[in-house]
């Protein structure tokens, strides 16, 4: 069975399915993950002797993968909702500033607190994937955002 008739068979069946289960907003984007789930599987040689199951297995996960998503966002959002000015700017210390003040601050940085800053606050990177990435443990990268915060704070409040 190749790729075209798995989707020629399914498709309105994927979009009964998510129809179903997600608010209209939402539909569009799991269907794509959906429809990319399904690529990536039969990529791999995935497709099972029965694809109607294997399609509604996928489309349960992604739908469910769906809501979890939704849920941790929503979590996230009331928690930074509920925090003060003031707990927002230890999280992320940028968030305050002007453009200008922050070129300045990071034109005046060493090289090596430029990257864990711009990868922490611009890429979103982990602690540990900054570590990775400039070749040092997770504590000193932890220890050099501690410090650059205090100098942050100290600088502009």
């Amino acid at each position: 069975m190749t790729l075209d008739h798995v989707f020629d068979q399914y498709l309105r069946l994927i979009w009964y399915i998510v129809r179903q289960h997600v608010e209209e907003s939402s539909v569009r984007d799991v269907v794509q993950d959906i429809c990319l789930a399904v690529c990536e599987q039969y990529d791999k040689g995935m497709l099972p002797d029965n694809p109607g199951a294997w399609i509604r297995s996928i489309v349960r996960n992604k739908i469910a993968d769906f809501y979890r998503n939704r849920s941790s966002q929503q979590r996230k959002h009331d928690i930074i909702a509920e925090s003060k000015p003031a707990d927002r700017l230890i999280d992320d210390p940028l968030s305050t500033l002007s453009c200008n003040e922050i070129r300045s601050f990071l034109q005046k940085m060493q090289p090596l607190d430029y990257t864990i800053v711009i990868q922490r606050y611009v890429a979103k990177a982990s602690i540990r994937e900054i570590a990775a990435e400039i070749g040092t443990q997770p504590d000193e990268v932890s220890n050099r955002l501690s410090y650059l915060k205090k100098l942050m704070k100290k600088r502009f409040h």
